[in-house]
Parts: structure tokens; C-alpha cells; sequence
């Protein structure tokens, strides 16, 4: 008819926001360096940026790569690559030794 008769207590729970938001890379050839660039999405830009590069793929910090710090650092150029296949990935800087978010990873070959 209803109606309850008999109720369970009462619960609360919070639900932490896991959108830690994306960073995608994008990476250009231009003779023997690389131009990247990158956008962000729910992403801060307040300590900057790790830039990596390695000849392995599955990079993470600490890898081989630049620390980029300031207002609207999206980009960064690697320059002198040895002929071979090289991987780039960003990550939004949390500490000189930590990282949040990683970006995609991108392979490119030079001959």
C-alpha cells in the first residue's frame, strides 16, 4: 500500500571528484628537434610543467626532462634528438619531485 514499516538508518556519504582533468600532447618534427605543445582540461598551471623525453616508452618522472614554470606554459621545444625513436610525455608539476596528471605519450622516429 505504499508505505514502510520498518526504515534503516540513516547514512551520509561524500563522493570525491575523481576528474582529475587531461592533459593531451601533441609533438611536431622539425629537423632534428621537436616541437610540443599542449592542451589542458580542468588541469592548473601553477607550478608548471615536466616536459619528458626517453628512448623507452611508459615514460614517468624522473625521466630525462625540462621543468617548465610560468604563465600559459604550454609548449617547449627538444632540440638535438639522435636518430632513433624518442617518446614525449608532460606532466602538471606538483613538486620538484612529484607529478599529477600525465599526458598522453607520443612516439616519434628520426632517421
Amino acid at each position: 500500500n505504499n508505505k514502510c514499516s520498518i526504515y534503516s538508518e540513516s547514512k551520509s556519504e561524500t563522493i570525491e571528484n575523481t576528474d582529475l582533468g587531461s592533459i593531451t600532447l601533441h609533438v611536431k618534427k622539425k629537423g632534428n628537434h621537436a616541437e610540443l605543445s599542449w592542451l589542458l582540461s580542468n588541469v592548473s598551471d601553477d607550478n608548471g610543467f615536466k616536459v619528458m623525453q626517453s628512448d623507452q616508452p611508459n615514460i614517468t618522472f624522473p625521466n630525462d626532462h625540462h621543468l617548465i614554470i610560468g604563465e600559459d606554459s604550454n609548449s617547449d621545444i627538444w632540440e638535438n634528438l639522435t636518430p632513433g625513436t624518442h617518446y614525449f610525455r608532460v606532466c602538471e608539476s606538483l613538486s620538484s619531485s612529484d607529478c599529477g596528471v600525465y599526458s598522453n605519450e607520443v612516439e616519434l622516429s628520426w632517421d
